[in-house]
């Protein structure tokens, strides 16, 4: 699966994707410090920098799959002002959602503070999910902690997985899946010659005797407490033990206690945090701490990246075929529950489709069964399936109903009876003045579903 990376930073979210298994194929970041990093972790021999979001012409754009963004969250974070759409960053989810309609974009992942999701006492939310869904998504969000995930840091963030409702699988929910043991701080907080200089040291002496912090803590208490992380970015003193707290851009002043010894944050533990490897961390040892802290600070956590994406694709995989040489006309690709489908040849509810559709298997992405009751208590019975269809029979007393709108409004519907059988590769005339359909090989269908009146 192929995916850009849009307001990509230093790639944080690019680098879980391509965990999960899949390929970049271009990104999109302004800032001049955080391109050069990206560069420096990142092969980008073959790709392009689309530069600013707001000025994309998404017929430029290559072809991919899927599109990660973690668009700006200044305007929704409690650290921030929480001005929202008021200022012109919290309005880049829109373009976002222009490039998603524009492309037609199988599948997204979003990512933002957890503030979003209450801003303006959850209207913001109400607002964006609404827009995505409108633009032919269904969509889920859930707020996820990086302590899930690989690392030891607290950090939540809200995240959107959006699936074009055509592909979207009925009857089945997307799981947030593939949590990962958070690594020990021992394991992180490892740099050298990163003990706190003077100048800070002094800063911070003041800092303990404040009139918020004064007498809770002195400094020879704190360095008696090994590993314990200080954190001064609020007016009262924090400390935590086996965690970290969230990182943040633009805000200094955290540190930890290692060998009896006060030391500061450096950019390469902060890459640890953030869930790049050593190895990728070691890519970047040349960029200047304060920069790298404030790239971090931006950042997605990698091994949240990486478990949503392997979620979608474990979602994604039950729409396969079976692979296996079908024998001409049986049932052709992935029924969900065994069980369902023996108890409804047992019961005779799908006796007609065993000789329904004939069909090459590479052509159908998707085969799902449903039962349902009519309002005059008919059981009725069905095949739900998506994807380019070659080739399609049907039996007598079968009603084919196909719909070729998204929003799948009756009036784009077109339903007919037939009582012999043919082939979807010819036109057909339904019972009745109704609409002629002609289906090619190459017509795409939105959705589509086979049942029969019993």
């Amino acid at each position: 699966m192929k995916f850009f990376d849009f307001c990509s930073g230093i790639g944080a979210g690019r680098r879980g994707l391509e965990l999960a298994g899949m390929e970049c194929v271009g990104y999109s970041e302004i800032s001049r410090s955080s391109v050069a990093s990206y560069k420096l972790l990142h092969d980008t021999t073959n790709e392009k920098n689309y530069g600013n979001l707001t000025k994309i012409d998404p017929a430029v754009l290559p072809d991919f799959d899927l599109l990660i963004a973690g668009f700006p969250c200044q305007t929704f974070s409690v650290i921030g002002k929480k001005e929202g759409f008021n200022d012109a960053r919290g309005q880049l989810i829109f373009y976002i959602i222009d490039i998603l309609k524009a492309k037609n974009i199988k599948y997204f992942i979003l990512e933002n503070v957890k503030g979003l999701t209450t801003h303006d006492g959850g209207k913001t939310l109400k607002v964006i999910l609404k827009a995505l869904e409108d633009a032919g998504y269904s969509v889920k969000h859930t707020v996820l902690n990086s302590m899930n995930y690989g690392v030891p840091q607290m950090r939540q963030r809200v995240y959107f997985v959006g699936i074009r409702k055509d592909l979207a699988i009925p009857n089945k929910n997307y799981v947030w899946d593939f949590q990962q043991k958070a690594k020990p701080i021992q394991e992180i907080l490892v740099s050298e010659n990163n003990e706190i200089s003077e100048t800070d040291l002094k800063y911070f002496i003041e800092y303990l005797n404040n009139k918020t912090n004064q007498g809770k803590i002195s400094l020879n208490e704190i360095l008696k407490k090994e590993y314990v992380v200080v954190d001064t970015r609020q007016s009262d003193l924090r400390l935590y033990y086996n965690r970290i707290p969230t990182l943040r851009s633009f805000r200094d002043g955290l540190y930890y206690v290692r060998n009896g010894k006060l030391r500061t944050l450096t950019g390469y533990e902060a890459m640890l945090i953030q869930g790049f490897s050593p190895e990728y961390a070691q890519k970047v040892k040349d960029v200047k701490d304060r920069d790298l802290l404030r790239q971090t600070g931006n950042a997605m956590t990698v091994g949240v990246i990486e478990s949503i994406g392997k979620s979608l694709i474990s979602y994604l995989s039950s729409k396969k075929a079976k692979p296996a040489n079908h024998p001409k006309n049986t049932l052709v690709g992935f029924v969900k529950s065994i069980s369902q489908f023996d108890y409804c040849i047992e019961k005779n509810v799908y006796y007609t489709y065993k000789k329904t559709l004939a069909t090459n298997p590479e052509e159908i992405k998707y085969v799902a069964l449903y039962q349902t009751k009519s309002a005059f208590g008919f059981e009725r019975a069905g095949i739900f399936y998506y994807g380019k269809v070659k080739k399609v029979y049907y039996v007598k007393r079968s009603q084919i109903h196909f719909n070729i709108n998204e929003k799948k409004k009756d009036d784009d519907c077109i339903a007919f009876r037939v009582t012999k059988w043919e082939t979807l590769d010819t036109p057909i005339l339904p019972a009745g003045n109704s609409k002629v359909l002609l289906l090619t090989t190459e017509q795409k269908l939105k959705s589509a579903s086979i049942y029969t009146d019993l």
